[in-house]
């Protein structure tokens, strides 16, 4: 796959004295499954952990096992039960601010308490709304409830008592073919996150689920090339909110 804009734009970066961090989170996550360990092999092979963040009314006990062989990677909290909770008409969102923002806090809660009865210590407490939307009065929140982090999608915003570490780049064209993206978006979308003064690390954000061959491809490529890259370097997952599991 030719990934040569996506190249073009990191190179340009490196020649301007840049040194670039990159995380990985996927979506969805609720049990071990095949496209899993799919995903698991790549990140392994490119030295890449993957923040895993899972579903906590429907994570079955295979997911962390299958996790724990895997060092690096990490479970987030990915919401409640992934419900869509918005009015009709309204984009899809289970913590945006169509609901009381004291139910969103409870079930923002109960997420974090059953993530951490499922997970023990695989869990990073950083809570990633479903559909990347959360209410503000939420988001400020968090950091009182026990959350480290918050991670969404795009542009980030400072919050007291919490650190936010959002993604940037999905291969996934949501708006099209539901396949895998254009290489010439992907670059776009990667030049205006390190435009950005305060993007942070840049993330992937992936969802294994959904993936078809091109998407797997695509990844794979993506991957391959930011592990080669040498302007490139994937952090500890813990280090990028500073702080391990809270209690």
């Amino acid at each position: 796959m030719n990934l040569a804009p996506v190249r073009a734009v990191l190179d340009r970066a490196a020649d301007d004295g840049a040194r670039l961090e990159f995380w990985w989170r996927d979506d969805d996550a609720v049990a071990g499954t095949g496209e899993l360990d799919r995903l698991l092999a790549l990140a392994r092979r490119f030295g890449a952990p993957v923040a895993v963040a899972a579903i906590p009314a429907r994570i079955g006990p295979s997911l962390p096992e299958r996790l724990r062989q895997e060092p690096g990677c990490r479970l987030l909290v990915h919401g409640f039960s992934h419900a869509n909770h918005a009015a009709p008409g309204r984009k899809s969102a289970e913590f945006g601010d169509d609901r009381p923002v004291e139910a969103l806090s409870a079930d923002a809660a109960l997420a974090l308490g059953m993530m951490r009865k499922a997970a023990g210590d695989l869990l990073l407490p950083v809570f990633v709304p479903p559909w990347n939307r959360i209410a503000p009065a939420l988001a400020e929140a968090l950091g009182a409830q026990g959350y480290a982090g918050l991670s969404a999608f795009g542009p980030r915003h400072r919050l007291p008592g919490i650190a936010v570490v959002n993604t940037h780049l999905d291969p996934v064209d949501w708006r099209g073919t539901r396949s895998a993206l254009a290489p010439e978006r992907l670059a776009g979308a990667l030049e205006r996150a390190l435009a950005r003064e305060d993007a942070g690390p840049i993330g992937l954000l992936t969802h294994h689920l959904m993936f078809d061959e091109a998407l797997w491809r695509l990844t794979e490529a993506v991957a391959e090339l930011l592990a080669d890259h040498p302007a490139v370097t994937f952090p500890d997952l813990a280090a990028l909110w500073g702080a391990e599991e809270r209690h």
